[in-house]
């Protein structure tokens, strides 16, 4: 249940954020020379469905919580487990968080650089 509220939440955001992080991604990608407000009034003058592109990459992202949190679920257990405690040391806990990050970003990065790419690429005309 834990696991479909984190994902629930995650997407909840996503029709608000959507916009910023394609704006950002633009901004970061500029190569124009043009201002950063330039940039932004440009993006604002197209079409709302510019604004949301690559937005379906965003569904797959979603789970990198869930991932992280099973992969720590799991890592703390057996770590407990295996030193015989109830409770994990400082220094544990940010291994296992940090091990576990780096699965799910590693599990979920290629939908992540698709999102990117498609939010920078520029499509030409007709």
């Amino acid at each position: 249940m834990k696991l479909i509220l984190g994902y629930a939440s995650e997407m909840a955001h996503k029709p608000l954020t959507i916009p910023m992080e394609r704006l950002g991604n633009k901004l970061q990608q500029n190569s124009t020379g043009s201002s950063s407000l330039a940039v932004i009034k440009e993006s604002l003058n197209q079409p709302v469905s510019e604004l949301y592109k690559g937005w379906h990459f965003s569904i797959p992202n979603a789970m990198q919580q869930a991932i992280q949190y099973v992969a720590n679920e799991l890592f703390r257990k057996a770590w407990l487990k295996r030193v015989n405690r109830s409770f994990l040391t400082t220094f544990e806990a940010f291994c296992i968080g940090a091990i576990s990050r780096a699965i799910a970003t590693t599990v979920i990065y290629p939908a992540i650089r698709l999102k990117v790419v498609m939010q920078t690429t520029v499509m030409p005309e007709g």
